[in-house]
């Protein structure tokens, strides 16, 4: 019997146990899909990290290891059969059948196939952990034959055989050191670099690498050329380093050709770090210079040296021919085309710039000129070169020509042979752009930003292939008409089509008319752009700080066509004017920065459209009433930035409603600009206090609100402790700064703490009597300027003798309609102040107010206009701090006292800036006679402007030796006094000086 339950265990370990492993395939049958849900979107996510890293490394000119690339199509594979099963139709029938039973067998195959799949989308993921994804790949030099401009497939008898006996010479045996000699233009480079094309393709030398030596070698230069071409990265600082940890990679390679081309003297090859002789036998070095005795120097056998000799008459005429063009054919010039060929002297650098000068040139008096100046010169190179400078077509094309003459170390030849790959002509007057700028074809960055480029010859951009960046910006090229049927003249924006590897993009662009029907292929590619289209923007109207950045003008359905919907989808930047149909395009996920002008169509602004947005700005938009309705209320809480002008029906910006259960979403540090809206009634309105809190309110500017008759609902403005600056200009029918809201009830004196309000600016504000029209406290413990003007019905200050003593948290409380301001609190921190009379008087009234004004350094004073009014001098002499000071709008006949008044005593602030307007009743600054007041010793800037009483500006003995800037305007009285005038300035030394009539002099 004890033998029985052995037996069942047994059987049920093989039966049961797998029974309920096959079972669970129908029990979890959802949860299995739903976990293949979550590992396939695990994957996605991995994998599109891994190809933004791929894009990355491969921006940077890196190569992708195969295991990498292997693994992105694996996922590609099983994420493809993972979305097969999912979207498989059959899974209905797993669920229900035809009689409301699930189908049993389909739901376990698929099950069990789910699960399959998620095993192998973990462990593809696993796989995808790389420590390192890319290499970089050893420099392939390509090189170009600039010194003798000989094309490829034409052969030369003299060079061919040269060519034949220097591969020979390599070949042997008993040859370490090779050299090609002969003069200056002769055509030693090309050669050299023939070999070395030979040497690679047909894979003569394991590497075969080529540097230039110049006639003042710079060695570490030498060292990074060979290396980069090795493949080798220096971590040595010192020649010396540097040059051992090069022999060490050159005795890797069991054959290596080093090609040294150009030297004028003796090179220290230990010095570089390239082995000597026995060192290294499978090292070969292929020298060139003008001098065979240097080559010799260097080591080379004379038997393994190597003439170039000048080109023969038919190799001369063969190579002209190709250079120059058609224009030989003319009969009436092949004469003289032949001599002056002749008189090249046989040079290829010399035959190939007098005849790229002469190309299209088909006029006989042009080739008479060649001629003579080739016959007369004594250097056949400066013959030809200035033949070259005279005929390029712009002053700019000449400025380069000189600007590539004043390379030093011979470095002219080296330049034209390196491949440019940035090309920044930012500011450049020029006007049409060179069509040798297309020859440039391993530009990866061309900058034509602000110049004054407006022609552009058509295939030019087509050949700049490998052009990465392309920045046009501020530039306003005459672009070709797609549509046209006249000969193109100019290049069109089509060419952007053959620039595959375009990614940065900056462009103006006047006219749809000139935007080819589809540009979605090269727009996709983009990851930075500005691109301006229609005739409204100025490309100062764009705001740095964002990567994406579109412009849209032209009353168009414009945003569907051209591509332009790839860029709208990942804009950062979006400036739109009269753009219709907008609503519709996708939605904006990248969308930081928003502008509408000019949308005269537009009612509403788009709802749900600006989960990202950071900064709106809204210009004449005509029929806007509500900029932010109650149904957009929770779609802009990362606004920072809010500007709103010239809209002429704007009733209200927040319209606020009252949502059940939400919570209080905080908009974050909000600047709030709001100029030229004649009907706004509210900034904010609806339910304030459960839905939004503005706590992070930081800065409010409002001008030209006709209507508007407060600011801030109570309800905010008691929750406005961020508050940094309050600006309000011109809203001529504004009472108070807070007001309650309808159906209010406040039961206790509120509380506005704006403990970090620095800037306080209140100006023409006709009916404005004070902050709030109840009894409140307010505490602006950080205020350091406070600018007031012209409202005539507030009142700011008050003093310690004549308030009332009643604190709160040591927070002064304000019956109604009493000052806001004691001025024994807000003046020692204000460094900024402008006033009136009455105001003055009462900061007078204050205790011991000498020792108040520790930190002013402007101050303006307005508003004296009780009859013989005296300059408050008291200021002048209390105010050490102080800089500027303007005066205005007063009746004083003088502002500043004469020797006898003045204390030697007395500390005087130095003034640096004076402003003074407005002062009909003005006839001195200084009366003439008196000694200048000490306060004016420093003066930079004095500007004075609608004094029509002025008799005199400072006695005829004073000297302002500080003085910069002088400006009077509107004093007529003053400039009919000619004599006194010029006595005055002619003792003035000025950098700037404007006259009566407000013009510089």
């Amino acid at each position: 019997m004890e033998i029985l339950p052995s037996i069942v265990g047994t059987v049920a370990e093989h039966t049961v146990v797998p029974i309920g492993h096959q079972a669970s395939y129908l029990i979890f049958y959802k949860g299995n899909f739903n976990m293949l849900a979550v590992h396939v979107k695990d994957l996605e996510a991995a994998k599109e990290r891994m190809t933004h890293w791929v894009e990355e490394e491969m921006r940077n000119a890196k190569n992708i290891e195969s295991d990498v690339m292997n693994w992105l199509e694996e996922v590609d594979e099983i994420i493809e059969k993972a979305n097969q099963l999912q979207n498989d139709p059959r899974r209905a029938n797993a669920r229900c059948s035809a009689w409301s039973f699930p189908n049993l067998i389909l739901r376990y195959q698929l099950s069990r196939k789910a699960t399959k799949i998620v095993k192998g989308v973990i462990e593809v993921q696993e796989k995808g952990k790389f420590d390192r994804i890319s290499y970089l790949p050893t420099l392939d030099r390509e090189v170009c034959s600039s010194s003798s401009s000989t094309r490829v497939g034409e052969n030369y008898e003299t060079r061919e055989s040269l060519k034949e006996n220097i591969m020979k010479a390599l070949a042997h045996h008993n040859s370490c050191n090779i050299g090609v000699y002969g003069l200056g233009g002769v055509g030693k480079t090309t050669l050299v670099g023939e070999v070395f094309v030979i040497s690679k393709k047909h894979k003569l030398f394991d590497a075969v690498v080529t540097t230039h030596i110049t006639k003042n070698p710079d060695i570490k230069i030498i060292q990074g050329e060979i290396a980069d071409l090795l493949g080798l990265r220096f971590s040595e600082e010192t020649i010396l380093g540097r040059a051992h940890r090069l022999r060490e990679r050159i005795k890797m390679e069991k054959s290596i050709l080093i090609v040294l081309d150009d030297i004028w003297t003796i090179l220290d090859l230990e010095k570089v770090g390239i082995p000597k002789g026995n060192e290294h036998n499978g090292c070969k070095l292929l020298m060139t210079s003008r001098n065979q005795d240097v080559l010799l120097q260097m080591d080379v056998q004379k038997d393994f040296t190597f003439k170039l000799e000048l080109m023969s008459e038919n190799e001369t005429w063969s190579l002209f021919q190709v250079m120059v063009g058609d224009v030989v054919k003319d009969i009436n010039l092949q004469c003289l085309a032949i001599q002056v060929a002749q008189k090249c002297a046989g040079l290829p650098l010399v035959i190939a710039t007098v005849a790229r000068a002469m190309r299209d040139k088909r006029d006989v008096q042009s080739w008479k000129d060649a001629l003579r100046r080739l016959q007369s010169g004594h250097h056949t190179i400066f013959t030809a070169l200035e033949l070259s400078y005279d005929s390029l077509e712009s002053d700019d094309m000449r400025d380069v020509f000189l600007l590539l003459a004043l390379f030093p170390n011979d470095k002219v030849h080296y330049f034209l042979k390196i491949a440019i790959v940035i090309l920044c002509l930012w500011g450049s007057s020029m006007t049409k752009l060179p069509r040798e700028i297309g020859q440039l074809t391993q530009l990866r960055m061309l900058d034509l930003s602000k110049s004054g480029i407006e022609v552009m010859p058509p295939n030019i951009l087509s050949c700049l292939t490998k052009l990465e960046e392309l920045y046009m910006g501020n530039t306003y090229v005459n672009w070709e008409d797609v549509n046209s049927t006249v000969q193109n003249r100019n290049a069109s924006i089509a060419e952007l089509q053959k620039l595959p590897n375009l990614t940065s993009l900056e462009l103006q662009i006047r006219e749809t008319r000139m935007l080819p029907s589809d540009l979605q292929t090269v727009f996709e590619k983009l990851d930075r752009y500005k691109i301006a289209i229609g005739d409204v923007w100025e490309w100062s109207d764009i705001e740095d700080g964002t990567s994406k950045t579109l412009m849209l003008k032209l009353g168009t359905n414009i945003h569907f066509e051209y591509g332009i919907k790839a860029l709208i989808k990942g804009v950062e930047n979006l400036y739109l004017d009269d753009v219709d149909g907008i609503q519709n395009v996708v939605h904006f996920f990248k969308l930081e920065k928003i502008t509408l002008k000019d949308m005269d169509n537009l009612n509403t602004i788009w709802h749900r459209q600006f989960e990202t947005v950071k900064m709106l700005q809204v210009s004449n938009c005509k029929k806007i009433v509500v900029v932010f309705p109650s149904s957009m209320q929770n779609t802009y809480s990362k606004l920072e930035m809010l500007e709103v002008t010239d809209c002429a029906l704007v009733e209200k910006i927040f319209e606020l409603g009252f949502i059940e259960n939400s919570s209080v979403e905080n908009t974050t540090h909000l600047k709030i600009v709001i100029d030229g809206l004649p009907e706004l009634k509210n900034i904010w309105s609806g339910d304030l206090h459960s839905i939004l809190s503005f706590q992070i309110l930081i800065v409010v500017r409002l001008t030209n609100c006709a209507n508007l008759e407060y600011l801030l609902p109570l309800s905010i403005a008691t929750r406005c402790s961020h508050l940094t600056e309050l600006y309000i200009k011109h809203c001529r029918n504004m009472k108070e700064i807070a007001a309650e809201e309808k159906e209010s009830r406040v039961s206790a004196a509120p509380t506005f703490e704006f403990n970090q309000l620095s800037s306080l600016f209140l100006w023409n504000l006709d009916k404005l009597k004070g902050f709030y029209a109840k009894e409140h406290t307010v505490a602006c413990s950080s205020l350091k300027s406070i600018n007031v003007y012209n409202c005539a019905k507030l009142n700011l200050y008050t003093t310690l003798s004549t308030r009332s003593s009643n604190f709160q948290d040591d927070k002064l409380s304000v019956l109604t309609l009493q000052p806001p301001f004691i001025v024994e609190e807000v003046i020692p921190n204000l460094e900024e102040l402008r006033i009136n009379h009455k105001e003055a008087n009462v900061i007078l009234q204050a205790q011991n107010s000498s020792a108040l004004f520790t930190k002013m350094t402007f101050l303006g004073l307005s508003h004296y206009n009780i009859e013989d009014a005296t300059f408050p001098y008291w200021f002048l002499q209390n105010v050490h701090t102080l800089e500027s000071l303007h005066v205005e709008w007063s009746c004083f006949k003088k502002i500043f006292e004469d020797e006898g008044q003045i204390s030697e005593k007395k500390t005087y602030p130095q003034l640096k800036n004076l402003t003074l307007n407005g002062l009909h009743k003005l006839q001195h600054i200084c009366e003439e006679g008196f000694q200048i007041d000490p306060v004016l010793e420093f003066l930079e800037h004095l500007d004075v402007d609608s004094c029509s009483s002025l008799l005199s500006l400072l006695p005829s003995s004073a000297t302002l030796n500080h003085l910069e800037y002088l400006e009077i305007t509107n004093c007529n009285g003053f400039f009919q006094r000619e004599r006194q005038v010029h006595q005055i300035f002619e003792k003035l030394k000025l950098q700037k000086m404007m006259n009566g009539f407000g013009r510089e002099t």
